[in-house]
């Protein structure tokens, strides 16, 4: 019968024959694992708390009301959201695939194209973050 509590057995170069309690293999697998998300924690850590991103942006948020037209699809639109809540600028999500908010950027910005903003009477296409920091100066 085979199963996945079963010990692992492996043969060394030297012909001799070697068996791993299952225990240990799971042992160093949890310790892979565990040492494999420290390093992601602190990674993580790293990027949120760099002064690269959020050199140059304006401490206390944006002064003008923002409106995100985004979708969940979109990775670029994830990272976008992602610069606005690290810059504490608030917004507002708008979903881009329900039929009323297409329509919406079809008369506002010829597209359906996303990430599109508006900051104040101010269109943004994309992740334009020199943009998103003049505008909200």
């Amino acid at each position: 019968m085979c199963s996945t509590l079963a010990d692992e057995t492996s043969r060394r170069s030297n012909g001799t024959t070697t068996i791993t309690p299952n225990w240990q293999i799971y042992l160093n697998a949890v310790w892979i694992g565990t040492r494999r998300l420290r390093v992601l924690a602190a990674l993580a850590a790293a990027i949120l708390t760099s002064p690269l991103s959020t050199a140059g942006t304006a401490k206390d948020g944006c002064s003008k009301s923002v409106y995100v037209y985004s979708a969940p699809w979109c990775g670029t639109c994830r990272r976008l959201l992602s610069y606005l809540d690290l810059n504490r600028i608030h917004y507002t999500l708008l979903d881009a695939d329900t039929p009323r908010v297409k329509a919406e950027m079809r008369a506002r910005f010829g597209t359906t194209a996303v990430p599109q903003m508006l900051i104040g009477l101010n269109k943004v296409s994309g992740l334009d973050t020199p943009k998103i920091r003049r505008y909200c100066r």
